[in-house]
């Protein structure tokens, strides 16, 4: 697994996170989703506020946050953020969505 960083700001729960890693684990179902569609998905929920889905033991919080929208189409993004490490939020996949949830 391969792991991208870009430097965006994005604000999520309040908090500013001055990165965004993005893993190629999107590449191995989804050849239509590229890192620039992720980042302009990314820029779309910035001010977001949300719960996480589940937080491991090792400190890190999942989210998956859908509806995203971009030119019309649902994408769902799962993200991580590791709560001892403020500095950037993780994308561990996205893809496409057929309907709303």
């Amino acid at each position: 697994m391969t792991i991208r960083g870009y430097k965006q700001n994005i604000v999520f729960n309040g908090r500013v996170y001055l990165h965004i890693l993005i893993s190629d684990h999107y590449g191995d179902r989804h050849s239509d989703i590229s890192d620039d569609l992720i980042l302009q998905l990314c820029s779309k929920i910035d001010g977001l506020r949300a719960e996480p889905d589940t937080v491991d033991c090792k400190g890190f919080a999942y989210y998956k946050v859908e509806p995203v929208f971009i030119d019309s189409f649902p994408y769902r993004l799962i993200l991580t953020i590791d709560l001892q490490n403020h500095d950037y939020i993780g994308v561990v996949n996205a893809f496409r969505v057929k309907r709303k949830r």
